[in-house]
Parts: structure tokens; C-alpha cells; sequence
């Protein structure tokens, strides 16, 4: 750096020369900069960055109001509690007198009844002591100890606490916290390495579910798959996800490659849905859907850098949104295949002319972009040719924030194989929401089987014979 005296000092020629310098040294900064500025403006928005990361200093900007209050609309149905179908205690109460003229009302006869539920818990560990006899024989002296009956756990714990074990972890509690709620609610004291040699158990009780879940993902004829970083002993590893209708398979992989991919979905001959990340090439352009809510997030990145490939992105953009609207309407059955496929062909042919002009702008990013959807071509419009198949990987994601979810409350695991059996659970923890069963009373009879022997529980109807 030149003080102000040996500035002052410079010949022409010289002053020429660090100008020219100085514009070199700038240009070659302005690139760097501006991606610096692009890393620190990402957001869920414009990224794949997950809304959590968002800073809540930094609103959105209001939409346009739409004249409608707040709330439920009319028309909306509404939801309502069921009532139980069964009451451990009930009783009827009858109005004494009349509240508007106080005639006694004794004796007449109920117009109408109305049941007002109270539901309440009762908080009690149940604790079971077996007597384990020793008896000395008279003939070799030697002690015989009886064994536990038939189905008892081998531990201290029974299947309806390691069941609650499992889905607070799942739920994304820490084994701290697990530890401190099993003490206040139910006074049971239990070691961080029992809960964590339960979870082992837990997954081990499973295992026959979890290989029919895989079984049952790959002869499906669409899924969804995606993945997200796992750290194992401060290794970053990947926990991949394959979403169908009625089952979630999860599987850790210290690779992100295409045979992690091949072991997560095997020989898959459906549709897959999934992001434009380089081993999802294992499958046909033909084969595959690709996510317009990560295409979205991508244009409007291009947007927010600015420059003359933004306007490219806004109408590519608002292109968009009138395929999603398009394709609303034909889930509202409002129009038919026929109908959805002539209205989304303006769409195509506004996508084909702005990735041309992406491929041929000058900034690397929007080159890549453009480069990318005129290759992948025709697994952005799988949608309108083929049923069942969505425009979205939204499946996917929501499916993956219970991990994420998962691994901010718990700081990733400490061996391949804790990651591994937390994916197993995630498996049953999945499957058995979109099969509409308990959770937790699944987990308490499949380690009920298990402490008995029995063959592993399944979580999926068995598959129909054929011929």
C-alpha cells in the first residue's frame, strides 16, 4: 500500500501502470465477490437450504391481500376430536329446574343429550419382580437357578417402555432428555446406555419390517428418493430416503455416489422422482421426474444474483407458476389429462426458449442450469404423461425433516452402526404413519415377539398370491 507521499511522487507512466493494475486486481475480485454475497443471501427460498436455517430477522415480503379473513373460510369442513368409543367411567347429569321460568323439571323426559369428554392420563410404571429360586441338589451339590418365564425381556425393561424409548427418540428427543421425562413421569431410573442398548434392540425387533418396507419400495412404480448429510464420529455420512405410497425406507451410506444410490432402490423399474444431483443419472431422462419446487428455488437464486439472465429466470418463473396452476386444477378434477397436457404445452415451449438462452448467457451457474434442463428434457414433464406422478419431490422433503429434525437435537451418531439403526427406526417410524398404525403399539408388540421368539412383526399387508 502507497502512503500519499509516494503517490505524489509517481510519473505519469507509473500512475497509468497501478491504475491498470488495480482495475485488474478489481475485476478478478468482482466474481469472488459476488458469489460471497450469493453464499450469504442463501436462503430456503432460493436454495436447498431448509426453512429452519432461516434468519428471523428477515421477513418475506408481504403478499398481496386477498380480501379474505383470516382463518377457516366458509364452506371449509370442519375437524372436530372424536370421542373415544370406549369410557372407563361414565355418568348423566339432568337440569334440576327450568333457567328461564325455574319450573322443577323433575320427571320430564330429556329432549336432547349432549356428552362433554374429559380425558385425562394416568402416569404409573409398572414394575414386576421375579423371584429367581437357587436350590442346592442333594446328589452333586452343585446350585441350579431357575430362568425368567417364557417372554420375559432380558434386561429390566419391558416392550411398553422400550416402545416409548423408541418413538421419543424418533421424535427427536436426546437420550438427556428421554432420560430426565422417564424420571419425572414415570419415576423410572434407566442409564443413557440402557436407552441406547434399547434402540439396539428396538432395531433389531424390526429388521424383518424394515426388509419387507425395501422389498416393498422397489417393485412400486413410483418413488421418491433424496438424501441428507448424517455425521458419524465427525465424518459426514448420508442418510438416503426412498418414499412410496404407504412405506418410507431409509438407508445410511458413507457415500453419495450411484451404488449408494443402486443399494437404497435396487433394480427400481418405475418413475423416480428426485433433485438434479449427479448419481440420480443412473436412471433415463425418460425414467425420471425432476422437482419444480428445486427448479423453482434454483431460478430464483439467478434472480436474486441480478443481471440480464434474471429476467430469463422471472419468466421461466412465472411460467411456473402457471403450470402449478394448471396442475391444481387438474388434481381438482376441474379438467381432464387431455386438457392439462394442451395448457401445459405454452408452458414447454417458454422453458425450452429460456433454457436455450441460460445455456448461452454468460454466468457459469445460469450456464449450468440451462445446460442441465435441455439434458434432463424429458424428466420435467413426466408428470402430465404419467399417473401417480407429482411435479414435486414434496414427499421426499417432508419425509426428510424428521431427520433433520433428528440430527440437530442429537448430534449425528458415533458409529456407522447407530447411524444405520436409526435408520431402520425412521423406516418403521415412516411406514407406520402412512399406514395409519401406532407407532408405539407397534413397537411394544414387535418387542413382545421378539422377547418371545417369535418371527419378526411386519408393518405391511402381505403381498396377494398370484395365478
Amino acid at each position: 500500500m502507497l502512503t500519499e507521499q509516494e503517490l505524489n511522487a509517481l510519473e505519469k507512466p507509473q500512475l497509468v501502470a497501478l491504475v491498470r493494475d488495480l482495475q485488474a486486481r478489481l475485476a478478478a475480485l468482482e466474481p469472488a465477490v459476488a458469489e460471497l454475497k450469493a453464499r450469504v443471501d442463501m436462503n430456503s427460498g432460493n436454495s436447498s437450504k431448509p426453512p429452519s436455517t432461516d434468519s428471523p430477522f428477515k421477513r418475506p415480503p408481504p403478499s398481496a391481500p386477498t380480501g379474505r379473513k383470516p382463518g377457516a373460510q366458509p364452506g371449509r369442513a370442519g375437524k372436530f376430536r372424536r370421542l373415544a368409543q370406549t369410557a372407563d367411567n361414565s355418568e348423566s347429569v339432568r337440569p334440576c329446574a327450568c333457567v328461564h321460568c325455574g319450573l322443577d323439571l323433575t320427571g320430564s323426559a330429556a329432549c336432547s343429550t349432549t356428552v362433554r369428554e374429559v380425558v385425562d392420563i394416568e402416569v404409573k410404571a409398572h414394575v414386576r419382580h421375579i423371584e429367581l429360586a437357587a436350590v442346592r441338589c442333594p446328589g452333586c451339590k452343585k446350585r441350579t437357578r431357575a430362568v425368567a418365564p417364557s417372554g420375559t425381556p432380558k434386561g429390566a425393561f419391558g416392550p411398553n417402555l422400550q416402545a416409548a424409548i423408541g418413538l421419543l427418540t424418533m421424535q427427536g428427543t436426546c437420550r438427556g432428555d428421554i432420560q430426565k421425562l422417564l424420571q419425572a413421569l414415570f419415576k423410572v431410573d434407566i442409564a443413557i446406555g440402557s436407552i441406547d442398548n434399547t434402540l439396539t434392540t428396538l432395531a433389531s425387533a424390526s429388521a424383518d419390517a424394515v426388509d419387507q418396507i425395501w422389498h416393498h419400495v422397489n417393485a412400486q412404480g413410483v418413488a421418491h428418493a433424496d438424501e441428507t448429510g448424517r455425521h458419524v464420529r465427525g465424518k459426514l455420512g448420508w442418510m438416503w430416503s426412498a418414499i412410496v405410497a404407504g412405506a418410507e425406507y431409509f438407508r445410511f451410506d458413507p457415500r453419495r455416489n450411484r451404488e449408494a444410490l443402486f443399494q437404497l432402490i435396487g433394480v427400481f423399474e418405475g418413475i423416480l422422482h428426485s433433485d438434479r444431483w449427479g448419481p440420480y443419472a443412473l436412471f433415463r431422462p425418460e425414467e425420471r421426474q425432476l422437482c419444480h419446487a428445486h427448479l423453482r428455488r434454483d431460478l430464483q437464486a439467478i434472480i436474486d444474483r441480478g443481471g440480464p439472465d434474471a429476467e430469463v429466470a422471472k419468466r421461466m418463473l412465472a411460467l411456473s407458476d402457471a403450470m402449478f396452476e394448471t396442475w391444481h386444477r387438474f388434481g381438482e378434477k376441474a379438467i381432464d389429462g387431455a386438457t392439462m397436457a394442451a395448457q401445459m404445452q405454452p408452458v414447454k415451449d417458454g422453458w425450452k426458449q429460456g433454457a436455450t438462452e441460460l445455456e448461452q448467457c454468460g454466468k457459469s451457474k445460469s450456464q449450468a442450469l440451462g445446460r442441465s434442463l435441455l439434458a434432463l428434457w424429458p424428466a420435467l414433464w413426466t408428470f402430465i404423461d404419467v399417473e401417480d406422478v407429482q411435479p414435486t419431490n414434496n414427499a421426499q422433503e417432508q419425509a426428510l425433516r424428521k431427520l433433520v429434525k433428528l440430527r440437530k437435537n442429537c448430534f449425528g451418531s458415533t458409529s456407522d452402526t447407530g447411524a444405520k439403526r436409526t435408520a431402520s427406526l425412521m423406516t418403521v417410524f415412516g411406514t407406520a404413519r402412512k399406514q395409519g398404525r401406532s407407532v408405539f403399539q407397534w413397537l411394544a408388540a414387535a418387542m413382545d415377539r421378539y422377547n418371545r421368539g417369535l418371527s419378526g412383526a411386519l408393518l405391511l399387508p402381505p403381498p396377494l398370491p398370484t395365478g
